[in-house]
């Protein structure tokens, strides 16, 4: 079974591949439109959501799902390949894999099992 975090990983890239930078901004932080002026698209600011979650963490589960084979991964060098020092999670490009969008699927439809 995935947990809560692993869970909002998944669906984080459910249309599109992802790096560690996007996902830890959708999971981890909150636009704030304080001072925020459609003239100046950099008049706003990121603050910490109310996940807790560290970006340390963030970048173990997803390591995690690869290791399980529901994320695959693009690294943004053709010719780079995935290090057994677990680089590729600071480099990589996440997106889900056939495994992972079926348990997507089993679990929207409330029988995901447990891996």
């Amino acid at each position: 079974m995935l947990t809560t975090i692993q869970m909002a990983i998944l669906n984080a890239v459910v249309d599109d591949y992802e790096d560690l930078e996007r996902l830890y901004r959708s999971l981890c932080l909150k636009f704030s439109s304080e001072n925020y002026r459609p003239d100046d698209p950099s008049a706003f600011y990121w603050r910490e959501g109310q996940t807790g979650l560290s970006l340390a963490e963030l970048a173990d589960n997803i390591l995690r799902l690869v290791e399980k084979g529901y994320l695959e991964v693009r690294m943004p060098d053709v010719g780079q390949q995935l290090g057994a020092d677990c680089s590729f999670v600071w480099k990589g490009w996440f997106g889900l894999t056939d495994s992972g969008k079926a348990y997507l699927l089993a679990s929207s439809s409330g029988s995901a099992g447990g891996s």
